[in-house]
């Protein structure tokens, strides 16, 4: 497999309020670890930074966790992918008492 080289670069406003509600997290593979992937989450607080800070905190992990974001099969990374947002938004429900921790 060919290697490739890949740079990033992100920029952050905060727009009128007197602080930051949103969290950008980018993490590159690197040359210890060559064939991992590339993420990049930008977390939009929509009034409060909390659910970006947890979203950005428990993402990564929950994707990483599915067995099959670790295929060759595409259709099974996209379900992976799917799986680990879906078992997200129940974490921060049970978070903040919305849902009982039944999973």
């Amino acid at each position: 497999m060919d290697k490739i080289k890949l740079e990033a670069y992100y920029d952050a406003a905060q727009g009128g309020r007197s602080y930051m509600e949103d969290v950008i997290n980018v993490r590159l593979s690197n040359a210890e670890d060559p064939d991992r992937y590339a993420f990049f989450g930008v977390f939009d607080g929509h009034g409060g930074s909390e659910a970006a800070a947890f979203a950005d905190k428990h993402l990564r992990r929950e994707i990483d966790k599915q067995e099959t974001f670790w295929s060759e099969d595409d259709g099974c990374v996209m379900n992976a992918i799917k799986t680990g947002f879906v078992s997200t938004h129940k974490l921060m429900m049970t978070a903040v008492g919305l849902l009982r921790a039944r999973f």
